[in-house]
């Protein structure tokens, strides 16, 4: 991926490294305004942070931000309205970036609409594939090719799903898969979410319901057909091997030690179902009414998890 940007970002503060503005550290203001450019603006936070892992970061990712940081101000410019009676008003542009909460939304809403013509008119499931967190941080050595591996994966345990329910004839359901790289919590976790539809077509074009979806046999297969796809990608480290194969060789007992696809019918509506992926693809990453406190090193937020409001802290 290309960093040239980044390169050529860090090779330009690092004169002002050693400047007195750099390393004065300001306190958090009772009136602080809780917005994500605010908190990454406080005491030069994004550019210490691209300093110090520049390795981490790509030129996309930054330009990113730095859109976003830079969101209706007036160094981006705009356009000045003028009334005929002398009354003067400047509005300046926005970054139209996903990263950011004030833009983000909106386009969110208007890619959703558009992907809404793609659904067919009946009822789909959301499907939520998930894996065991010693096996996240092998995702992050290798993330390209074994995000990819989750795809499929996901994918065929749904095949195979409609291959036990019609194995004399070949039906197809319609698929669409997202990855999604943290949970509520804002920690990594890497997990696929899919929407389904009940039944799918044969090759004459006649539509087969299907809606019995057996948890503990969708466990299995996701588990058996990740593991298995990792195994073969990784099998040139011996360490990523000997934790594969300890996580193969463990049994289901009444756990399903964190391979859990949990799937919810009735998804809302048609209408509804683009709103509802936009809202894991295309939506800012967090929204800012979930930020709760900024104490200068950690950000507390909020949280639903199982009907219940908790809370927890980020750096």
């Amino acid at each position: 991926m290309d960093v040239s940007l980044v390169n050529e970002y860090v090779g330009w503060q690092a004169g002002r490294i050693s400047s007195p503005l750099w390393e004065e550290c300001v306190p958090v203001p009772e009136d602080f305004p809780l917005r994500v450019d605010t908190i990454l603006e406080h005491n030069h936070a994004f550019e210490r942070y691209v300093y110090m892992f520049r390795d981490e970061i790509t030129d996309f990712e930054f330009e990113s931000v730095m859109m976003m940081l830079l969101c209706a101000k007036d160094r981006c410019g705009g356009i000045t309205y003028t009334c005929k009676c002398g009354e003067m008003s400047f509005v300046p542009f926005r970054c139209h970036s996903r990263v950011c909460p004030r833009c983000g939304k909106r386009h969110a809403e208007k890619w959703g609409r558009e992907l809404m013509r793609r659904f067919l008119p009946v009822p789909h499931r959301h499907v939520i594939f998930t894996l065991p967190e010693v096996i996240w941080a092998l995702i992050g050595e290798n993330q390209e090719v074994l995000v990819n591996d989750m795809f499929e994966a996901a994918k065929t345990v749904m095949l195979r799903l409609f291959e036990d329910r019609y194995n004399h004839m070949p039906v197809k359901p319609g698929i669409i898969c997202i990855i999604h790289y943290t949970g509520r919590d804002m920690k990594y976790n890497p997990h696929i979410h899919m929407l389904v539809t009940e039944g799918g077509l044969t090759k004459k074009g006649v539509w087969k319901k299907h809606s019995y979806w057996p948890y503990q046999t969708m466990c299995a297969y996701w588990k058996y057909e990740v593991l298995k796809r990792f195994r073969y990608h990784m099998r040139h480290s011996l360490e990523a091997k000997a934790l594969i194969d300890q996580q193969q060789k463990q049994r289901f007992n009444n756990q399903t030690n964190g391979y859990v696809v949990k799937n919810y019918r009735d998804v809302l509506d048609v209408k509804g179902l683009g709103s509802y992926l936009a809202r894991y693809v295309r939506h800012p990453p967090i929204g800012e009414s979930r930020i709760l406190a900024f104490n200068g090193e950690e950000i507390k937020i909020k949280y639903e998890w199982d009907n219940q409001l908790h809370t927890t802290s980020i750096t």
